[in-house]
């Protein structure tokens, strides 16, 4: 009795959950922004060492905890190792891999993953409020 099921998205949501909100990222599932990523590598240059080890070892381990990422890994001679990222929204990330060890380039790839592609914005103020107070902003010198 403790959950309901969305009659829109057949969801099963929790009862802290409201079922009328839109699914998006972080309220009711995870939607991975992340589409594809392309590995590039060099196969005998030293940057590329723990790109190569990490093909070797880990990435079909990756590939199948995240399926819906398309992984793919390309030759290029004599350049340094990146990992190239496609996102929903349209938008493609380069990260340089250069010495990286293979935990370090797992992070990195978890860290493409979750984020959304849009590139960082600067906030205007250090707070936010879809209702902002009819009597204006509290400032130190109002009531002197």
């Amino acid at each position: 009795a403790d959950e309901a099921r969305d009659a829109k998205t057949g969801i099963m949501a929790a009862s802290r959950v409201n079922p009328r909100f839109v699914t998006s990222n972080g309220i009711t599932r995870f939607i991975c922004q992340l589409r594809a990523v392309t590995l590039y590598y060099c196969k005998t240059g030293g940057s590329s060492k723990g790109l190569r080890q990490f093909i070797d070892q880990d990435l079909v381990e990756f590939a199948k905890a995240n399926p819906e990422i398309a992984v793919s890994a390309k030759i290029r001679n004599s350049a340094h190792p990146e990992a190239v990222g496609e996102y929903l929204n349209g938008q493609v990330t380069s990260e340089e891999l250069r010495n990286f060890n293979a935990f370090e380039i797992q992070a990195k790839l978890q860290e493409m993953r979750s984020a959304s592609g849009s590139p960082a914005q600067k906030f205007k103020s250090m707070t936010y409020t879809q209702t902002p107070s009819t009597q204006g902003n509290w400032n130190p010198f109002m009531f002197k």
